[in-house]
């Protein structure tokens, strides 16, 4: 009887004495596969899909909650049409099918241009990144405005190149995101 009192005691002195709703908004995206625009090249039709579409949701539930996180859950830079050209040319600094570039290539990942602008907060490692080789993986995540995360991504010397987690303090409250990715890498 004493012990459940004691606990009890305990348990009253963790909480808070004036108790604050914060309310915090979390956005995710996964397996986006470089899709920016809304279109699938498969049917040659408008589809549900890419970044651009969700730009316009993403800006109206920042504006609605300013506490709102924007994760992606990888497999983002590969995928369309435009991802494939671009890591293509990124690893072997040729075109498919002996095209030329009439100006300037692009020198930034796409999806890392568009995942800046929307200000993702983090992107977790997923099994496609690895697809082009760490070169390019790399590359991308130079390019990114923001942590790639990976708390069981162990290099071959046993290094962990990535972060496994972030901490946010959104309206006074810390929130942390953890990133897990596949163990089939």
């Amino acid at each position: 009887m004493r012990m459940y009192g004691w606990v009890g005691g305990a348990l009253a002195l963790c909480l808070p004495l004036a108790a604050e709703t914060v309310t915090i908004t979390l956005l995710a995206t996964t397996d986006v596969h470089g899709n920016i625009m809304p279109y699938d090249y498969f049917t040659a039709k408008p589809a549900a899909r890419g970044l651009a579409s969700l730009a316009p949701v993403i800006s109206a539930v920042r504006r609605e909650n300013p506490n709102t996180l924007l994760i992606d859950c990888g497999d983002t830079i590969q995928g369309s049409p435009l991802e494939a050209v671009f890591q293509q040319y990124r690893r072997s600094g040729s075109l498919p099918l002996g095209l030329k570039f009439d100006g300037e290539p692009l020198r930034t990942d796409p999806m890392m241009l568009v995942m800046n602008h929307l200000r993702y907060d983090a992107m977790v490692l997923g099994n496609h990144e690895f697809n082009f080789g760490l070169k390019n993986l790399n590359a991308a995540r130079s390019e990114a405005r923001f942590p790639w995360l990976s708390a069981n991504t162990t290099a071959s010397d046993g290094a962990k190149p990535f972060e496994p987690y972030i901490v946010r303090t959104m309206g006074g409250v810390k929130v942390a995101v953890v990133g897990l990715t596949t163990s089939a890498i």
